[in-house]
């Protein structure tokens, strides 16, 4: 869609009383025939059948930025809404409702889909690379009658989320490992600017829980923090406009945002997108925000149902589906081939200050430990590309998620041993590609394969690296 790509001067329409156009740091939609709206937004939002104008909102930059209006959204949302619609023509405010990101509007996303009378358009921004998290992460703070406070025990939280059972206590590793294999070394900074994979992240919204802010009366100051776990939430949001062109319920109006919910996860599953706040793969970020619209048709009998089994349910959850993946490659540039990398694999099994994450260089110092210094160099320097081995990273997306489903309880805790063992020797047996090595790859993994703690596997997908790709150079050839 043109809109997309191009800052078109004149609006573009996407069914008849809808139109839509993108500006100086906004994305604007406009109604030229009555909707009705249900939304997040902080002003003017919930359920509402006046609005003429429904937008997102650049308020400042990912990184670095905190100038400007940026948290009036929060701290006066009608006041920064006045003054977003004033510098771009929109009004009456009372008649706007905005969603507010750090994420550009230039790298939006804009999908549509019809079926007869039926067009559903959605369009988004997102960014996830820093503040993505799965429902039922540890909280940083509460809302209470005095505003916002920080969430004391934060470090104890993170200890029970995603626990495995009968989880072995952290450092009783089964087995001697690769020397290092511990805690992976380096600063606390997560920034990377030699691996492709790592990249600042591009979109956050004015939610107090956005980023750190100055501690203030209404404000989470995150001084009561645990020592370890001072740093707030990073930049991250997921902002979703979704159109419908027919007249829905308002019992399927809601039943839409919860389609619409889970296609965005859908996606965020499909591109292996890590939690940052525990060891699970991320159902959305901290700041997500969305507004659904229907237009308002006299005589038509309103939709409803939005759920699977109906046409609409089916379109929302594709162009949603669709919206999101394409606004992420462009704005994080998240893509399937990019996520096939053994180190964004891993790195949600590794916390630093209360995040979860690693760069590629502080992972290959890691598992390069225990190898020979010669291999550990040459290990080093080739590190990007064994890490995107497709046999190698097959081997760890199998490990990771075999973790998954015994932390799910879908299998049971004493069968662990035996089947990272012999998970872990097809590790080794990709990284050197002698595939007649398995078993005694198995046997002396199976030492290691007994601890069941977040460090006990990085020790035992180390070891197997290590073994493996040790193997693959000794040969006379």
């Amino acid at each position: 869609m043109a809109l997309e790509r191009e800052g078109l001067p004149l609006p573009v329409e996407l069914y008849e009383g809808l139109e839509m156009r993108r500006g100086d740091k906004i994305l604007c939609a406009t109604f030229t025939a009555p909707h009705a709206v249900l939304s997040t937004a902080r002003a003017n939002g919930g359920c509402r059948e006046d609005l003429r104008h429904l937008f997102i909102h650049q308020a400042c930059e990912p990184s670095g930025h905190g100038g400007g209006k940026a948290m009036q959204g929060y701290t006066d949302p009608e006041a920064y809404l006045a003054l977003v619609c004033g510098r771009h023509g929109l009004g009456p405010p009372e008649r706007c409702a905005g969603l507010s990101t750090a994420a550009n509007m230039r790298l939006c996303a804009v999908e549509t889909l019809s079926f007869g009378e039926l067009t559903v358009a959605a369009a988004v921004t997102a960014g996830v690379e820093s503040n993505a998290g799965r429902a039922g992460d540890p909280a940083w703070g509460f809302e209470g009658r005095n505003g916002y406070e920080s969430v004391p025990r934060r470090e104890k939280a993170l200890a029970e989320v995603h626990r495995l059972p009968g989880r072995v206590r952290e450092g009783s590793g089964g087995g001697s490992g690769a020397a290092g294999l511990s805690e992976p070394s380096g600063s606390s900074d997560s920034s990377c600017s030699s691996d492709s994979s790592c990249s600042s992240d591009p979109s956050c919204s004015s939610d107090p829980s956005c980023s750190p802010k100055p501690s203030g009366p209404s404000e989470p100051s995150g001084s009561s923090e645990p020592s370890g776990s001072s740093q707030g939430p990073l930049p991250g949001t997921i902002c979703i406009l979704l159109f419908i062109s027919l007249p829905l319920t308002p019992g399927c109006l809601t039943r839409v945002v919860m389609t619409a919910t889970e296609a965005k996860t859908a996606a965020l599953q499909e591109l292996n997108v890590n939690s940052r706040y525990s060891d699970g793969l991320a159902t959305g970020t901290g700041t997500d925000q969305m507004a659904v619209a229907s237009r308002m048709v006299e005589g038509y009998p309103p939709l409803s149902s939005g759920g699977k089994h109906v046409k609409l349910g089916e379109l929302v959850g594709l162009t949603v589906k669709a919206a999101v993946k394409a606004a992420l490659l462009r704005q994080n540039g998240v893509s399937p081939d990019r996520q096939s990398n053994a180190k964004i694999l891993l790195e949600r099994l590794i916390e630093k200050d209360g995040n979860f994450l690693t760069t590629r260089g502080e992972l290959a110092e890691l598992f390069s430990s225990g190898m020979e210094p010669e291999t550990a160099e040459l290990f080093r320097l080739n590190s990007k590309a064994a890490f995107c081995d497709p046999a190698t990273v097959a081997a760890v997306a199998a490990l990771v998620h075999l973790r998954d489903q015994f932390s799910w309880g879908v299998l049971p805790p004493l069968v662990w041993p035996e089947i990272m063992a012999a998970q872990a020797a097809l590790l080794a047996a990709a990284a050197s590609g002698d595939y007649s090595r398995l078993e005694p790859y198995r046997l002396t993994l199976a030492p290691l394969a007994a601890d069941r703690s977040r460090e006990g596997l990085i020790r035992l997908v180390g070891m197997a690296l290590s073994m493996g790709y040790a193997d693959k150079w000794d040969k006379d050839v």
